[in-house]
C-alpha cells in the first residue's frame, strides 16, 4: 500500500506539473512555414466571387451583427467552455485592429496552413481551408483586399483570446500546420452535379463543419473520415438555448431526406421551411448560392447517402 501511495502521489504531481506547463507555456511559433508567391486577380468577376464566398464562409461569425467584417464574441458557449474565451478577429483593412497588415501571401498562408502573420496557430474552431480550388481562396484573398465597404478599416477591437489548458494542449501537441499541397484540386464543373456538390459541401461552403459530431472532429483533408460526417450533432449553445445540427443524410429517416429538390433548395437559399419556423443561428440563408448550385449539393446527399 505505501509503494501504491508514493506512485499515487507521484502520478498526482507529474499530471499538475504539466498542467502548470501547458497553462504558462506560450503557443509554439511557425514562422518557419514559407510564404508562398501568389498573384491575385482583382477583376469584377473574382471579386464578386470572393465576396460571395466570405459572405457564405465569413459572415456567421466575422459579421454577427452590422455590415462589416469587425468581429464579435463567438457566440457557442459550448466552444468557449472547450476552448476558452473566444472572440472572433476583425477581418477589416484596419492595420491596427484588422489585417490590414496582411499580404495576399501571408492570407493564403493563413488560410492554406492555419499560420498567422505572427506564426501563431489559428484556434480550433477556426477552419483551415487545404482542399479548396486555389482560384475560390485566391477570389476570398482579392475581396478581404477590395474596397468593398463591408471590408474597409474598422477600428473595432476585439480581445484577445483566452485559451484552455484544452486549447492550448490541442495547438501544441495535436493542431500542426497543414503542409501545402503541390496542386489543388481543381473545381469540378457545374454540369456534374455529384461532384460539384461535394466539392461545395467539402471544399468551398464546408457544410460538414456544422452538420457532424463536433468541432473538434473535422478531418479537414478528407472530409468524409470525420467523425459522424452530415449525420448531425453539433451542438451550439446560444444564449439560453442549445441547437443541434441536424442530419443531412438521405437516410430516410432526417427531416432532410423527406424534402423535395424544390423545397431543399428553398430552405437552404432563403432560410425558409414550409409549416416550420425559420432557421436560427448559428444557421443562416445563403441567397448568393443560385438553385443550380443548391441542387448539385442535393444531389450529392443522395449520391453519398445511397453508398
Amino acid at each position: 500500500m505505501k509503494v501504491l501511495f508514493i506512485l499515487l502521489g507521484v502520478a498526482v504531481l507529474l499530471v499538475a506539473g504539466f498542467l502548470a506547463f501547458l497553462k504558462f507555456k506560450p503557443l509554439p511559433n511557425y514562422s518557419d512555414v514559407p510564404l508562398k508567391e501568389i498573384n491575385i486577380t482583382a477583376d469584377s468577376a473574382t471579386l464578386a466571387l470572393g465576396r460571395k464566398l466570405v459572405d457564405h464562409n465569413c459572415a456567421g461569425c466575422h459579421r454577427p451583427e452590422g455590415q462589416v467584417y469587425a468581429g464579435g464574441y463567438f457566440e457557442d458557449e459550448a466552444a468557449h467552455k472547450a476552448f476558452g474565451t473566444l472572440y472572433v478577429p476583425n477581418i477589416t483593412q484596419s492595420m491596427e485592429n484588422g489585417i490590414g497588415d496582411y499580404t495576399a501571401a501571408e492570407l493564403y498562408r493563413l488560410l492554406r496552413t492555419g499560420v498567422n502573420k505572427e506564426g501563431k496557430p489559428l484556434l480550433p474552431v477556426m477552419p483551415r481551408y487545404v482542399i479548396m480550388a486555389d482560384e475560390d481562396l485566391k477570389a476570398i484573398i482579392a475581396y478581404l483586399q477590395s474596397s468593398d465597404q463591408a471590408v474597409l478599416a474598422d477600428e473595432t477591437a476585439q480581445p484577445p483570446h483566452k485559451p484552455s489548458l484544452l486549447a492550448k494542449g490541442l495547438l501544441s501537441f495535436a493542431i500542426k500546420p497543414f503542409p501545402y499541397k503541390e496542386q489543388y484540386p481543381a473545381k469540378p464543373p457545374i454540369s456534374d452535379p455529384v461532384a460539384y456538390g461535394k466539392y461545395l459541401v467539402d471544399a468551398q461552403m464546408g457544410c460538414y463543419f456544422c452538420h457532424s459530431a463536433g468541432l473538434d472532429k473535422w478531418d479537414m483533408e478528407n472530409p468524409v473520415n470525420t467523425e459522424g460526417y452530415l449525420g448531425g450533432g453539433t451542438a451550439f449553445l446560444v444564449k439560453e438555448d442549445t441547437i443541434v445540427s441536424p442530419s443531412l443524410l438521405m437516410d430516410g429517416e432526417s427531416n432532410v431526406s423527406q424534402w423535395t429538390k424544390e423545397a431543399f433548395i428553398g430552405a437552404v437559399k432563403y432560410g425558409q421551411r414550409e409549416g416550420q419556423a425559420g432557421y436560427r443561428k448559428p444557421m443562416h440563408p445563403y441567397p448568393m448560392l443560385d438553385s443550380l448550385e443548391i441542387g448539385a449539393i442535393y444531389a450529392y446527399l443522395n449520391d453519398y447517402s445511397g453508398k
